[in-house]
């Protein structure tokens, strides 16, 4: 059996309004919340990796390509993340699955990365989503190709919820211990929480 190939699709857009600066580009271990996502993403077995950018786009254009990661900017990122997603759709080949991985969960493991990987080689589900063991939903989301073309018609700032509830009987969890898969950064004060977290 071919093996289904899966590329990293790293929504780096935003324009961090709740953070009052740009959090990827925030202090995290070694380097900066960013490097953490990518170091993460670098390490998993996937068989391409594009950071779509926007807001701050040298500053994280250049910590991408300290990661040999490519980039692909959008231009219409104040538009909502649906841009961003449909911009990265665009820069994969057509028989690419696209993991959406949010840059500002720099609690991501390649552990998790690797078993969404694993997880959507052995399955037929077009849609694969970790889920924590206390029920709570979270990222990176799997999309197989089959609905890529669904996913281009979504508009404003919702990324690939609608397409995710259409499907939400079709949808496989990964069921995980990790909390990393809901925790995000958008205020200083997630921040303070999860570095105290981290430190911890």
């Amino acid at each position: 059996m071919n093996k289904k190939p899966v590329a990293a699709v790293i929504l780096a857009a935003g324009e961090s309004r709740r953070m009052g600066q740009p959090k990827l580009l925030l202090p995290w271990q070694d380097g900066c919340v960013l490097d953490a996502v990518l170091t993460a993403v670098s390490a998993a077995p996937f068989d391409d990796a594009v950071l779509v950018s926007g807001a701050f786009r040298a500053r994280v254009e250049e910590v991408a390509s300290s990661h040999g990661i490519r980039c692909v900017f959008n231009p219409d990122y104040a538009l909502g993340q649906s841009t961003s997603l449909i911009a990265g759709l665009n820069a994969l080949a057509d028989d690419t699955a696209a993991m959406f991985i949010l840059a500002d969960q720099p609690g991501l493991s390649v552990t998790l990365l690797r078993r969404l990987i694993e997880a959507y080689q052995q399955s037929d589900a077009p849609i694969l989503q970790p889920r924590t063991l206390q029920g709570r939903s979270g990222h990176p989301v799997l999309f197989a190709p089959a609905l890529f073309s669904e996913l281009r018609t979504i508009s404003g700032d919702v990324g690939g919820r609608p397409v995710l509830q259409a499907h939400k009987n079709e949808v496989r969890y990964l069921l995980t211990d990790d909390d990393a898969v809901w925790q995000d950064l958008d205020t200083p004060e997630d921040y303070r929480r999860l570095r105290e977290k981290d430190n911890g």
